[in-house]
């Protein structure tokens, strides 16, 4: 994938570490030149990311590259759909994509409120109601409505010659049901790939042997199999005997 681009849009607050690492990977198995666009929340006003979009589409332009390859994790979805809509690229990559902001804002909220250290006091003060309230304050200061956000019916209209979407069930932040079948975008090549135990944080960092080669194999259209650990590595959890070391 020499003289090829691919251009990441990360999470909200994701790692620099994490997403080094992935660069780094992806350039040294690939060919590719792959840069990594700015948190969403990397700006004095926060607008979901949107705000980098033009800053991107103007750096591609002028990047003279042969092919153009976005992804777009968990809140980098929207950035990524909004410039697939905007400009003509190969393929839109989207993991974890955040679809729904106010079920995901819930989400956390259950999610960290069921830690003592946040849910007293602040679970005095704070209800479903509250977070509701919030998102809409969110939009609200971002000047910006659901519909800017909507991922899933930017899809629909986008210029991305191939959509591949990845998502678990097992995700706790957004919902792994993204849709039942492409022809709900009005668009046949959109393809989703679903998994069944992998959480939010495995997802974004492709944490996954079968993520990793689904991921590999829709980007560079050559296939890779889950056990070429030459190309994906080995993935290792909990206290696997294979991955011990001496």
């Amino acid at each position: 994938m020499e003289g090829q681009l691919v251009v990441i849009f990360p999470g909200y607050r994701m790692n620099p570490q994490t997403l080094f690492l992935t660069q780094r990977w992806l350039n040294h198995v690939t060919g590719a030149d792959v840069v990594i666009a700015p948190n969403p929340d990397d700006s004095e006003a926060f607008s979901f990311g949107l705000n980098h979009v033009l800053p991107v589409q103007q750096f591609i332009k002028s990047y003279n590259a042969s092919h153009i390859h976005i992804v777009g994790l968990s809140m980098g979805a929207v950035a990524a759909a909004q410039l697939a809509e905007k400009t003509e690229v190969d393929s839109l990559f989207l993991v974890a994509p955040m679809i729904n902001f106010k079920s995901s804002l819930n989400a956390m909220y259950t999610k960290y409120s069921a830690n003592s250290l946040l849910s007293w006091p602040m679970g005095w003060f704070l209800s479903a109601e509250d977070i509701e309230e919030v998102s809409e304050l969110v939009l609200e200061n971002a000047n910006l409505t659901m519909a800017s956000i909507d991922v899933q019916n930017k899809l629909a209209f986008s210029k991305a010659s191939k959509i591949n979407v990845f998502v678990s069930s097992n995700d706790d932040v957004v919902s792994g049901n993204f849709i039942d079948t492409p022809n709900q975008l009005g668009r046949k090549d959109v393809v989703v790939r679903r998994y069944n135990n992998l959480s939010h944080a495995e997802m974004l960092g492709l944490i996954d042997e079968s993520l990793l080669a689904d991921f590999l194999t829709d980007l560079t259209n050559i296939y890779v199999d889950t056990k070429d650990t030459s190309i994906i590595g080995k993935v290792c959890r909990d206290n696997a005997i294979e991955c011990k070391i001496d």
